[in-house]
């Protein structure tokens, strides 16, 4: 019996797989122009120089920046490099089996170090959707805990005075200026009568460093049986005979606080109340209620005049001269008003306090610029003439 020959098996299996591709060798030899034309020394360079090659070399370089999957861009360039080796069978001229062997060959090692560049190129990064962001945020962010253990571990503690402003209000004042007494009312909690010694504190400070001859004690303080301020006592004698009653629908509001407060300091400045009384009661009245309207106002920054009454159009027009000079000027301005006041009769309001607030804006006017922008909008008021 004959020994089998491995040899004959092996070209038998050649040729038969030979038949099954040679279509697709003939179709892939037809489309290619080079493979025709070039001799077989020249089918290495027709590889390297094709333009099927460089471009998948070209998606290979751009796979990495962009934003869909780079393995898509991988998988083609890899199919391209693929079919060029075997269109152009670079090892040809050493025949056809070692022409197919070299080609299987490439073909392994092209995608052997595809699939080891795609794992060493870096990968586009995925942006980072709203939850995913908010989730790092809120564990990496310190809280508000956080921050205060870290500022007591590098600042000493110290102790705080609130400083005596409309919002200090809310606060605490450790050491007030005035000196106040409560009456004793239901209606006076220990959180009240802290937040009223601030609201009248603070006016106290304001109007003590413009220059206001004001005392630090102050009658004491009580709520009104109805919804009206009231105010009275014995003058001349201390202030014990006397008293300033809230209404009682306003302890909860430092605006009203500190104009009822206001209204006293400006009564006794203009003396329409206490001793001796003014000589001219109705336009001092009517002045301390000018200025008992307007500093409380001026202290928080809002015009607190809303309803018509005798001084409405003057505070008005000291609310419009403040917003054009300013603050700094328009107070001074007022308290010369007042330094430059005096009791002696003088007929109409208006025209007494025109004068008397003409003569302070000079006090502090330079060159006559100021006299010129205030007289302007007291003339459109109809409050001064031409």
């Amino acid at each position: 019996m004959p020994e089998d020959n491995p040899y004959e098996e092996l070209a038998q299996l050649w040729h038969e797989a030979r038949e099954k591709f040679e279509p697709l060798l003939r179709f892939i030899s037809a489309h290619s122009s080079s493979s025709v034309t070039a001799s077989p020394k020249n089918k290495f360079w027709d590889f390297a120089d094709s333009a099927w090659t460089w471009g998948a070399i070209g998606m290979l370089a751009g796979a990495a920046g962009q934003t869909i999957s780079s393995a898509v861009f991988f998988v083609l360039a890899g199919m391209i490099l693929s079919i060029q080796v075997w269109r152009s069978r670079p090892f040809e001229r050493h025949g056809e089996f070692l022409s197919w062997i070299t080609s299987i060959v490439i073909t392994t090692f092209i995608c052997i170090g595809l699939w080891v560049m795609w794992r060493i190129v870096p990968k586009p990064q995925k942006p980072l959707s709203s939850a995913e962001i908010e989730n790092i945020t809120k564990k990496n962010l310190p809280t508000a805990a956080d921050i205060a253990a870290e500022v007591k571990k590098i600042m000493p503690v110290t102790s705080t005075v609130v400083a005596a402003t409309p919002s200090a209000s809310a606060g605490y004042i450790q050491k007030p200026e005035v000196s106040l007494i409560f009456k004793d009312s239901p209606l006076l909690t220990p959180e009240r009568k802290q937040r009223i010694t601030n609201d009248i504190n603070g006016l106290y400070l304001y109007l003590k460093g413009l220059g206001f001859p004001i005392e630090k004690d102050i009658p004491p303080l009580g709520v009104s049986r109805s919804n009206a301020e009231m105010m009275g006592g014995t003058f001349p004698g201390p202030i014990y005979y006397r008293q300033i009653l809230f209404p009682n629908d306003s302890l909860d509001d430092s605006d009203k606080i500190r104009e009822v407060y206001a209204s006293y300091v400006f009564r006794i400045l203009f003396r329409s109340i206490g001793y001796p009384l003014s000589a001219d009661p109705q336009n001092d009245m009517t002045a301390a209620t000018v200025f008992e309207i307007y500093f409380p106002s001026s202290l928080v920054g809002r015009n607190l005049d809303k309803t018509k009454w005798q001084g409405h159009d003057w505070m008005q027009a000291l609310w419009e001269i403040r917003s054009k000079k300013g603050k700094d000027f328009t107070d001074r301005a007022m308290y010369y008003t007042y330094k430059l006041w005096d009791p002696t009769p003088a007929g109409e309001f208006n025209k007494k306090f025109l004068t008397r607030f003409m003569a302070g804006v000079w006090v502090i006017d330079n060159n006559g610029e100021s006299i010129s922008a205030v007289g302007s909008i007291l003339v459109k008021r109809d409050l001064a003439q031409k």
